[in-house]
């Protein structure tokens, strides 16, 4: 299991970056659409991995901070959803606002993430 990639990005398309290590390796890593929009080509990136294995896909996902992979892992939990709509998740709503929105029982921020809307 991929636990935590480092290396520079190559190229960045909306929530998807190419991450070369230092060992010449090009992982595809879907990331919150923030990193993909913060970083360029180039720079050097740090990523904490969650790795997704299923019978016909092996998926890496990819966050800044410890504690955003944790929040993921728990999102995905959740009766209905599932790595790429947790991720869509939380590249709508931030991080705080999530922890926030669930401590308050305050459905409605979920109504702009693409995937759920008014569900």
């Amino acid at each position: 299991m991929i636990a935590y990639l480092e290396g520079h990005i190559l190229r960045s398309e909306d929530n998807l970056i190419v991450l070369k290590t230092s060992a010449n390796v090009g992982y595809a890593v879907h990331v919150p659409f923030q990193v993909s929009e913060k970083f360029s080509p180039e720079e050097f990136l740090s990523l904490h991995i969650y790795s997704s294995y299923r019978e016909d896909d092996i998926s890496l996902y990819g966050f800044q901070k410890l504690e955003e992979k944790k929040l993921f892992e728990m999102l995905i939990k959740t009766s209905g959803v599932g790595p790429k709509l947790g991720l869509a998740i939380l590249s709508t709503i931030s991080p705080r606002q999530l922890i926030e929105a669930v401590q308050q029982d305050n459905p409605e921020i979920f109504k702009h993430v693409p995937g759920i809307g008014k569900k």
